[in-house]
């Protein structure tokens, strides 16, 4: 049997294993819905490269029609591996203007490889079933690589999602099926991109599910697990460290229900996030406290963020029944200064306590 036929097999069965386990946890995540698509995809490729390896032959004139079929499907659907891998990763940047042309490259490669079955654009199959690149192959290219550099930007921008030891595993496993492409130009014989895909999409999975040990479900921000991980690497950094405490989650669960309660922690979590978003990490430290991590951000620009999360709140509470109501404090961690970035933390959790009984000051329901 073809040596390429049997490495297309081993790499299609640990994709059925990471497709079962997805579908098992998309409740949890359902961003794995697209990491299911690109799997499939990547299967059918798979099975095409097998079955255009079987007909490819000029001894099997005969089959010219299929070959050319499936030449076709290949390049249709073979960049739609990246684009859904984009949309697992996630990023607020493709929700806004730039998700109308999100589509365009795509839309032109299945127009120009359709029509290369008449016109041998992007390829073209010979009536002695020979197969050749196209002038306009470059299409092909441009849309596959086109989505795999989205994917390591978005990696790259997703600051409050992935660590930099993320980030580094991440972008080792999407540049994988890049120097696949690569070593397939250089060496055409060598069948080696949906193979290398398909080992980037089993690891990108496993590391998936790893860096979900560090968030908390209920709010998708950073767990505690994360939070202590985190104050670790940036021990030796200047740091500023913002405390915050949701007033009033017990009263809300005991008068409005824990459906009640969840969503006010997940609004809070939100709101702290995209103000906080450009300048650090956040994290839920406790039932009802959240805690941000920023690099070396000054005591005004720290009062500034503090007031337009105040903004934030003040708007988001417009449209909610149980406003949300924070107490926060906050210090700046300096090495050579501080005892310890724990020692700081402490601080920084006092200053909160300290504004809180502030609040109860003035409101007692606080």
């Amino acid at each position: 049997m073809n040596s390429i036929i049997i490495l297309d097999l081993f790499s299609i069965i640990p994709l059925f294993f990471t497709i079962s386990l997805a579908n098992r946890h998309r409740l949890q995540n359902p961003r794995n819905k697209y990491f299911i698509f690109a799997s499939l995809i990547t299967i059918m490729l798979l099975l095409t490269e097998i079955h255009s390896i079987y007909v490819s032959s000029e001894y099997r004139v005969y089959l010219t029609s299929f070959h050319i079929f499936f030449t076709m499907i290949v390049f249709i659907i073979g960049p739609l591996v990246p684009y859904f891998v984009v949309y697992f990763i996630g990023n607020p940047l493709l929700m806004g203007t730039w998700k109308k042309f999100l589509e365009v490259p795509l839309i032109i490669n299945i127009l120009c490889t359709i029509a290369s079955i008449r016109t041998g654009w992007i390829f073209s199959i010979n009536e002695q079933n020979i197969y050749a690149k196209g002038p306009l192959f470059f299409i092909y290219l441009f849309a596959s690589f086109f989505y795999f550099l989205l994917a390591i930007y978005c990696t790259l921008k997703a600051r409050y999602t992935y660590g930099k030891s993320d980030k580094f595993f991440l972008l080792m496993i999407i540049s994988l099926p890049l120097a696949s492409i690569a070593i397939q130009l250089v060496r055409p014989e060598i069948h080696t991109l949906w193979g290398g895909v398909s080992m980037s999409l089993l690891l990108f999975y496993i590391f998936s599910l790893e860096l979900n040990f560090e968030f908390d479900n209920q709010t998708e921000v950073r767990n505690r697990e994360g939070f202590e991980r985190e104050m670790q690497i940036t021990s030796n950094k200047e740091t500023t460290l913002f405390v915050f405490d949701l007033n009033n989650l017990k009263k809300t669960n005991d008068l409005h229900g824990h459906k009640a309660g969840d969503a006010l922690l997940f609004d809070t979590a939100k709101a702290i996030e995209r103000v906080f978003y450009s300048y650090g990490n956040t994290f839920r430290i406790g039932g009802d406290e959240f805690c941000v991590l920023c690099n070396e951000v000054s005591k005004a620009t720290a009062y500034q963020l503090l007031d337009n999360l105040l903004d934030q709140i003040k708007y988001i509470n417009e449209s909610r029944i149980i406003p949300i109501d924070l107490a926060y404090g906050f210090t700046i961690y300096i090495p050579k200064k501080n005892n310890s970035i724990f020692a700081a933390f402490s601080q920084a959790d006092n200053a909160m306590y300290e504004q809180k009984a502030k609040q109860k000051m003035n409101d007692p329901k606080v």
